[in-house]
């Protein structure tokens, strides 16, 4: 066995601190609860929901214009020619500029069905095809945009939602009901358990909008399809874990 020197020593203890400090610093986060779990520390976790309804002021309302011709230029310019009727339609109501934009266009060879004696396909016409998509500030405007758009020769309605322009304000409103009704239930179990809550470990949440969409595609008019705006919900969930400050007995006493 060779014999260590006061010098090697000395080196051997400092990469051994060396390689401690450095395991401690690649240690996971989550290790500061592992160690909570492995010491048996006793936690609560408790999960509340919260909700907030507000009337929509935002409408999307997605046009369609189609058009079949015998050859490609004629089929465009047909729907060409109802875009720019649509548009000038969108903006005598008072729409932005900014406010509408192309989803969509495309042109599609219409194929005839072949003979069983011939094999091959013909071309028998093209589908020009443009989606418009149309954001209204208010929502009062849905009906008579709705009719004056198919009135300019959209001949498709492709969708019609609601939204809020701004949600945070309805977000912030469900998250704090949320966070109180997790509160309340923290206090009624912990009072009924005969314990204290202690301080809050982690808050983990998740915040969902709903309502607002209303499907309506085809050529109906706009007064046979009712517009009924609703409210948006905003729903929200939180989960808290708390610590157990202490511990009584089952019938209360410490």
């Amino acid at each position: 066995m060779r014999e260590l020197t006061a010098g090697s020593a000395a080196r051997v203890i400092g990469t051994f601190l060396v390689g401690i400090a450095i395991a401690i610093a690649a240690a996971p986060v989550g290790a500061a609860s592992q160690q909570r779990a492995a010491e048996g520390r006793p936690v609560l976790t408790v999960v509340g929901q919260g909700r907030d309804s507000v009337p929509p002021d935002m409408a999307v309302i997605r046009f369609g214009v189609a058009h079949e011709a015998p050859v490609p230029e004629a089929a465009m310019a047909r729907v060409s020619g109802a875009l720019a009727a649509l548009r000038e339609r969108i903006a005598a109501s008072g729409v932005a500029p900014d406010d509408v934009q192309t989803g969509s266009l495309t042109l599609t060879p219409l194929w005839e069905r072949a003979p069983e004696s011939d094999a091959r396909r013909k071309i028998g016409g093209y589908l020009a095809d443009s989606r418009l998509r149309v954001r209204l500030r208010d929502p009062a405007l849905v009906g008579p945009l709705l009719e004056a758009g198919l009135e300019a020769g959209a001949n498709r309605l492709d969708g019609l939602s609601f939204a809020l322009q701004d949600p945070g304000a309805s977000e912030g409103r469900a998250l704090r009901r949320a966070v109180e009704d997790a509160m309340r239930k923290a206090r009624i179990l912990a009072a009924a358990a005969g314990v204290s809550l202690g301080e809050i470990l982690s808050i983990s949440e998740t915040v969902a909008l709903r309502g607002g969409p209303v499907m309506a595609r085809g050529l109906a008019p706009a007064e046979a399809v009712p517009v009924a705006p609703g409210e948006i919900e905003t729903g929200a969930t939180v989960t808290i874990v708390f610590a157990i400050a202490r511990q009584g007995s089952a019938d209360g006493k410490r």
